[in-house]
């Protein structure tokens, strides 16, 4: 009788000990045996290094205790051309089983579970629409993109950027309880207008409104209201590129047209968009037009190596303190690269052109 009751509370006790600690056990190609596997999770705005492990016959394991569920990485450092992606989930006590590949994978909680089938569904449109995105530009490089392709490739890309966008939407809806639900959004934002942005906070219940990212962004997203179309512009007091003190006042109201590009030069999708901007800049720069580079740098030689290298020719300021720049919050700008275009007259008139629409807008307003 004692035995048995012995041997129960032994049971319980194992069981408690696991659910109070996370273990992940990991499985990869044999080909990255000897390379390690980095354990990250979120702390703040970043992801910090937690722990580390060795790749020994495809296997590699992680243990420890995590108060709090909190999103987290794995990935591997070493062979940097080996085919695998970082794994994205959720950090929290529990067996977890992850699965690391051209498409990594985790499972063995509820709430991991959840997020994988997310993470399945939002890979299957994300491969659609770079698909669609690659066919374009591959066409149109080519001379091969007839007007009846282009309707056809702009009409597959809404469907599954609408898909993505409901995907995301209703994910989060049913996850503000939760890191991950946070998360997402602060990633994913930029997908939905403001007014969807400001309906799914008031839906998001206590967690979700208490979290501190989405207070700094609810808060970002009231100043939003100063920088709408048909609002003046709000100055900014930065440094040029060689040190001098700067104003945007200094290149706006001078009886042209500006394009105030905010960028940086770290940022990948600023570096895809900058040889088309150039290409703009140089067709209109003596039609009363011109743009003014606001960047979001905190290193200013690669800020001005990348200036140099790519021959931009259009007046820059920065702060150089990234994402801590006074602009982010003046001009509610949730991600780059994002572009305000103003008139004569200092008042806003448009945001976010890029390519074909940029360049339709300004054939209507440089006539």
């Amino acid at each position: 009788m004692y035995s048995k009751i012995i041997s129960g509370i032994l049971i319980l006790t194992i069981t408690l000990s696991c659910s109070d600690n996370y273990n992940i056990e990991g499985t990869i190609d044999s080909i990255a045996n000897g390379d390690i596997v980095i354990l990250q999770k979120q702390q703040g705005q970043s992801f910090i290094n937690i722990d580390s492990a060795h790749i020994k016959d495809g296997h590699f394991s992680f243990k420890g205790r995590q108060d709090t569920a909190t999103m987290a990485l794995i990935s591997i450092s070493g062979k940097d051309k080996l085919p695998f992606t970082p794994l994205l989930f959720i950090l929290e006590n529990g067996n977890l089983r992850a699965r690391i590949d051209t498409l990594s994978s985790i499972s063995g909680t509820e709430l991991n579970d959840k997020f994988q089938n997310y993470m399945d569904d939002r890979s299957f449109l994300d491969i659609k629409l770079e698909q669609l995105s690659r066919q374009y530009v591959t066409t149109y490089v080519k001379g091969q993109l007839t007007d009846s392709l282009f309707v056809r490739l702009q009409k597959e890309f809404g469907e599954y950027e609408t898909q993505l966008k409901d995907l995301t939407r209703n994910y989060i809806l049913n996850n503000t309880n939760n890191i991950s639900g946070v998360y997402l959004f602060i990633q994913n934002s930029f997908l939905f207008p403001p007014e969807t942005q400001k309906e799914i906070i008031e839906n998001g219940g206590e967690f979700f409104e208490h979290n501190p990212a989405i207070q700094t962004f609810s808060k970002l997203l009231s100043m939003n209201k100063n920088v709408e179309i048909g609002m003046p512009y709000i100055n900014l007091k930065m440094q040029t590129p060689s040190g001098s003190p700067v104003t945007l006042s200094d290149y706006i109201q001078k009886g042209k047209y500006v394009l105030i590009d905010f960028w940086a030069s770290w940022c990948a999708p600023c570096r895809k968009q900058m040889p088309e901007l150039i290409k703009i800049y140089d067709r209109f720069k003596n039609k009363n037009f011109e743009i003014v580079g606001v960047s979001f740098d905190n290193n200013k030689n690669e800020w001005v190596e990348y200036i140099n290298d790519m021959k931009i020719s259009w007046p820059q300021m920065s702060d150089l303190k990234g994402w801590d720049s006074n602009a982010i919050m003046l001009y509610a700008i949730q991600g780059i690269p994002h572009t305000v275009l103003v008139n004569p007259q200092g008042i806003i008139i448009a945001k976010d052109l890029k390519g074909k629409e940029l360049i339709s807008t300004l054939n209507k307003l440089l006539k």
